[in-house]
């Protein structure tokens, strides 16, 4: 992965900071505002050790400051990014997935029928050999 492609997907940046803030539930409504749009949030306090500062990523660092300041009301639509990039190789597949669970299921359930009615006719024909009714 490409260092620009990884800075946007996993690089946080600072929204706001609050150094009045006392504890981490400081900006839970905007939280809220912002987690109703599909955006990410962390609370991590300063470094100085005074207030808490809201993260966002990289990626909807835009958005958020839109939403965040009040330029932008709602967000109709925003364009989907995956966090896993596959530069050249397409052919990746999880065989766990493509594996059919079923494939011998019905080939071993027919064998088992077979067996358990051939055990119980051999009982039978015993049971009519050495018991007289």
């Amino acid at each position: 992965m490409s260092e620009e492609n990884y800075e946007k997907l996993y690089k946080w940046e600072k929204l706001t900071t609050d150094s009045d803030a006392t504890d981490d539930t400081f900006f839970i409504e905007i939280e809220k505002n912002l987690a109703e749009h599909g955006i990410r949030t962390r609370v991590l306090p300063n470094e100085r050790g005074t207030g808490y500062t809201l993260w966002v990523p990289l990626k909807d660092h835009e958005i958020a400051d839109g939403l965040f300041t009040g330029e932008v009301k709602a967000v109709i639509d925003s364009p989907k990014e995956l966090y896993h990039i596959f530069d050249t190789d397409l052919t990746f597949k999880n065989k766990v997935l493509y594996e059919n669970k079923y494939k011998n299921l019905f080939g071993k359930n027919r064998f088992r029928t077979y067996i358990f009615t051939g055990i119980i006719l051999v009982i039978m024909f015993l049971l009519a050999k050495f018991v007289k009714f």
